[in-house]
């Protein structure tokens, strides 16, 4: 079916254990505890929020040598182009987390055996 327009300007909260619906039918978002992996509990400092459109930002993800445009992250990640303003972006403290169905900010990335929250995008529209 038809995407809506992206959600420009749009913005949400998201609490471990809850689950949030996206603006523009993208689907549902929730954070939930994870035994290996994922992002840090550490990492989250106070309100995690959820945002769209990451235009001319770089991150560098978890497990990759330096940072990158998140332009080519999403290139290289295969996300089809009018995907990649749908895609929700977790940030907390000013600083990104993750990005739904590319990866975790390399500084946000839980150590093995450490607690952890996983990413959960249920009823995403296909992103390849």
């Amino acid at each position: 079916s038809p995407l809506g327009p992206p959600p420009t300007g749009w913005s949400g909260s998201l609490e471990p254990g809850q689950e949030v619906e996206l603006p523009s039918g993208l689907g549902w978002l929730s954070l939930e505890g994870a035994a290996d992996g994922g992002i840090a509990c550490s990492a989250v400092s106070g309100q995690i929020s959820v945002r769209f459109g990451a235009s001319g930002q770089s991150l560098r993800l978890s497990g990759r040598q330096g940072a990158h445009s998140i332009r080519n992250l999403f290139q290289e990640a295969g996300v089809v182009p009018w995907m990649r303003p749908r895609l929700p972006i977790l940030v907390s403290a000013g600083r990104t987390l993750a990005i739904a169905g590319v990866g975790v900010a390399g500084w946000a990335a839980a150590p093995p055996g450490s607690e952890a929250l996983s990413l959960r995008w249920r009823a995403s529209p296909p992103l390849r």
